[in-house]
């Protein structure tokens, strides 16, 4: 009986090592993970890492240190490490996923930018997310996939060069105050950089305010708007920036003067404005009604199908570059010859 008790008490003092070296570790890596953020360097945030691992704590256990932390604490420390050592919640085939919802920030009433949750890392605002990418040391290599909560967002976005990005409304984002005549609008800005090749889409977003491609270099980047409507002026800071876009079921309350942008496919999109349109090429050109023409200097630049205006409702007057064609279908020049339209500069064809 004495040796079974005996036995007992050295199984308990072991269990009690083991559980108070496991706290002491834990302890140990979660002082490291506070000093990264006081330092906040990247080289401090891999030496607490590779600290951690080398005291015998594997990197899925930071879950459960970060979990003693307080809320804004844990929203601070794993967002620097998920920025910086590729931690993501989601990390699948080059993919991540990031959440933008400020409902979950009101009802949990938290002060921080960023909630960290065990398998979502959720922003505040937009703007907070597009930080993260921009910071990332993966910016340009992940795929960038940020889910919006429906609902206004009172803020100028940015979309960082280089960064393959989609943002994608939920339900419909609004970038305004509001849905009223007099909410304050908010814009839209896209930048480009020289050698950016970038895929960026936006989905289900109202832009009360404008659109703008920031940047004056040839870039061999493309911008796909799907369910958008701008209510300011789609256009580009620099007549030299060069581009790709699509649009599909789209809404312009006013011109878009995008010079640099060969429009791949456009499809749907209802361009209500009165000042004349303008763009570098225009390509597959379908269902779409454009009150106030279009200059172009090139058709079919870059994209894959048989440029021209099918089954468009145009009126306007339809500038090219002197040596261009003007292709539309019989339907398209039908609106074009009942509308009163011109043709200035180019060359009309019928094509099938």
């Amino acid at each position: 009986m004495k040796c079974f008790f005996a036995y007992v008490l050295f199984c308990a003092t072991l269990s009690a090592g083991a559980v108070t070296r496991q706290q002491n570790l834990q302890q140990s890596a979660k002082c490291a993970l506070q000093r990264v953020v006081v330092n906040a360097s990247i080289d401090d945030m891999r030496a607490a890492l590779d600290l951690s691992i080398a005291r015998g704590i594997e990197p899925v256990l930071l879950n459960n240190i970060l979990a003693d932390l307080s809320i804004y604490e844990r929203a601070n420390q794993a967002a620097y490490f998920l920025r910086t050592l590729g931690m993501m919640p989601v990390f699948e085939n080059g993919e991540v996923s990031l959440y933008v919802d400020p409902r979950l920030f009101y009802s949990l009433s938290l002060n921080a930018d960023v909630l960290v949750t065990q398998n979502r890392i959720v922003y505040r605002t937009i703007t907070a997310a597009m930080n993260f990418i921009r910071s990332s040391v993966f910016k340009a290599s992940a795929i960038w996939r940020v889910y919006i909560a429906g609902g206004c967002y009172a803020e100028n976005v940015t979309i960082p060069s280089h960064a393959h990005v989609s943002l994608i409304g939920l339900s419909q984002v609004i970038l305004g105050s509001g849905r009223e005549v007099s909410a304050t609008p908010y814009s839209l800005t896209w930048e480009l950089e020289q050698g950016s090749c970038a895929e960026v889409v936006v989905r289900n977003m109202w832009i009360r305010d404008n659109l703008v491609v920031n940047g004056a270099v040839a870039s061999g980047s493309t911008i796909t708007l799907v369910d958008v409507r701008v209510e300011g002026s789609y256009t580009q800071d620099d007549s030299a920036a060069r581009f790709f876009c699509s649009l599909y079921n789209g809404y312009f309350d006013h011109a878009f003067n995008v010079s640099g942008a060969s429009i791949l496919h456009m499809e749907n999109v209802t361009v209500t404005g009165i000042s004349a349109n303008t763009c570098y090429a225009y390509g597959y050109i379908q269902s779409c009604t454009i009150n106030s023409g279009l200059t172009f200097t090139a058709v079919g630049q870059g994209q894959p199908y048989a440029a021209g205006f099918y089954d468009c409702n145009l009126a306007g007057v339809f500038t090219g570059s002197g040596t261009t064609k003007f292709r539309l279908n019989a339907a398209s020049n039908y609106y074009f010859v009942n509308n009163h339209a011109s043709l200035v500069n180019a060359t009309k064809e019928i094509i099938t």
